[in-house]
């Protein structure tokens, strides 16, 4: 091996190391070990496979990682618009951006209930009905780079378009919960 092809694989094993703490600082990574809460030790192996995790996801990607964000969602988007079972019920990993304020900053609770109404809120369930590339909404927070989720709210069938990075199935067992978990892990990561 030469110093161009190591110096090539030292750069390639940064970025992989990097990619991998930005998903442990995003998604945390596991458990506190001990009791000393001032200086925690941080179990880094993470609760589900991270390693594992990644492995399917660059299976998924190919060279398209190499090609930048947007050829790798292109292919993304066909490994999910073949292996998604549809419809399928989803809902919020966390609060939508809207929603914030009031779960996490000064809102009223009884505010945030009435906008319920009329916005979508993780709170919700949802049935996904389809995907679609290069579609904008403005309950997306990574408008532009996800990929739309086309959705109705059970409660009352209104349809939405939200970022398909911020969905989970509802049924853990589910082949779609693992889907929808490494794509998100993957837009995060991967940006």
């Amino acid at each position: 091996m030469n110093r161009k092809d190591r110096k090539q694989q030292k750069k390639k094993q940064r970025r992989e190391r990097l990619r991998r703490q930005k998903h442990l600082r995003h998604f945390g990574g596991g458990l506190a070990v001990g009791t000393d809460t001032e200086n925690p030790t941080w179990d880094v192996t993470g609760p589900a496979d991270t390693d594992q995790q990644f492995r399917r996801i660059d299976a998924i990607l190919g060279y398209s990682r190499e090609r930048g964000l947007e050829a790798a969602v292109q292919v993304y988007f066909q490994h999910l618009r073949n292996s998604l079972v549809l419809p399928c019920e989803v809902t919020g990993t966390e609060d939508f951006r809207w929603e914030e304020y009031y779960v996490i900053g000064p809102g009223k609770k009884a505010e945030h209930d009435q906008l319920r109404k009329q916005q979508p809120s993780y709170l919700d369930h949802y049935q996904l009905i389809g995907i679609e590339l290069d579609v904008i909404s403005e309950w997306m927070l990574f408008a532009g780079d996800d990929i739309a989720a086309h959705v109705k709210r059970v409660s009352d069938n209104k349809p939405f378009t939200l970022g398909l990075a911020e969905l989970k199935a509802v049924d853990k067992r589910s082949p779609n919960f693992q889907l929808l978990d490494d794509y998100a892990v993957f837009l995060v990561n991967y940006r």
